[in-house]
């Protein structure tokens, strides 16, 4: 069994204990100041986020930006509707030019075939 503890000073593992009491009470303080100053930061930035909310200014320009996004978003949505229309113009003249091509080949063949016929005979 080992021998009780003592408060005499020069017990080490009393030392220790009271070294580590001492350090843990500065690091409390340390910490509720910490937690302090977070306290005043969250109260400071509610006053301003409170002022600035109903600061007139402010909401002027608030009503600026939202009509901004909206415009932006309409303005977005057509975009998307002309690049689908150019996509489907495009697709249609590709066509177009693949039968411009045909009817040149076809009529092509078709003379060179009636020329010949017209020739031997």
């Amino acid at each position: 069994m080992p021998p009780p503890l003592t408060r005499n000073p020069t017990n080490q593992t009393w030392k220790r204990r009271k070294e580590e009491l001492q350090r843990l009470r500065k690091e409390v303080f340390e910490l509720e100041g910490y937690l302090q100053a977070l306290q005043m930061k969250k109260i400071h930035d509610k006053l301003l986020d409170e002022y600035f909310d109903h600061s007139p200014a402010l909401q002027k320009w608030k009503a600026v930006a939202l009509a901004e996004r909206k415009t932006r978003q309409i303005t977005v949505d057509e975009n998307k509707q002309l690049k689908l229309k150019l996509t489907k113009c495009e697709k249609n003249y590709k066509a177009l030019q693949s039968l411009h091509w045909l009817k040149q080949v076809s009529t092509r063949i078709f003379f060179s075939r009636h020329h010949e016929h017209y020739l031997s005979s």
